[in-house]
């Protein structure tokens, strides 16, 4: 399946992506508008295992700004991330303002270790002195983020990688795919997998 057309079929079936969401908004005030805060509304439980796809993830780019909010916290504000690490409240350094027909883009990044999660998120925005709160969803869904089960690495107590055996079925991407058999993706036995990596992590290290 190309590259494309699977992410189509993740957003029609609902898949719990590990990503960033765009948001673009626009005001439509003769008041300048002003938002003060952001927050995500997350209702979280155990990490999913059903089936996985799995595709490493490319590096961040510096020059985009993004917000994160780290779904593990108790009160998860939007942050200023240091690549993909969360540091500090954005809105206690900085407001977002918008005059009439103006635009901004928003790139949101979600993030949890230990739960799947289904969120939403709740925007305060100050007009002529009125504070309101909007809500910024799905297409009047929740979004979806799980984190993945991991494990010990083998040879190195002090790295962890992906459990692909906790999972009930495995499709790899053809950058992960140890047989590159085909572009797009590649259906695998969890456990086929986890012994095809140990042998290629084994002749990594003997060269």
């Amino acid at each position: 399946m190309p590259e494309a057309e699977s992410e189509a079929w993740f957003r029609r079936n609902g898949v719990a992506e590990d990503g960033i969401i765009k948001v673009v908004l626009r005001g439509n005030s003769d008041h300048k508008v002003r938002i003060i805060n952001m927050a995500a509304v997350a209702k979280c439980g155990p990490p999913l295992h059903g089936t996985l796809f799995y595709r490493s993830a490319g590096g961040a780019d510096d020059d985009i700004i993004r917000r994160g909010f780290d779904l593990d916290s108790a009160d998860p504000r939007a942050q200023l991330p240091k690549g993909w690490d969360p540091r500090g409240d954005h809105f206690t350094q900085k407001t977002i303002s918008l005059v009439r027909n103006e635009d901004v883009t928003l790139v949101l990044v979600p993030t949890t270790a230990e739960h799947f999660c289904e969120f939403t998120f709740k925007m305060d925005v100050l007009v002529n002195g009125v504070r309101t709160s909007m809500k910024l969803d799905n297409n009047r869904k929740p979004f979806r983020l799980t984190s993945l089960i991991e494990k010990r690495d083998k040879k190195r107590d002090d790295l962890t990688r992906i459990d692909v055996t906790a999972y009930d079925v495995l499709y790899v991407y053809a950058t992960n795919d140890l047989d590159r058999r085909r572009p797009g993706w590649s259906r695998w036995d969890p456990a086929a997998y986890e012994r095809a990596y140990d042998d290629h992590l084994s002749k990594l290290r003997d060269e």
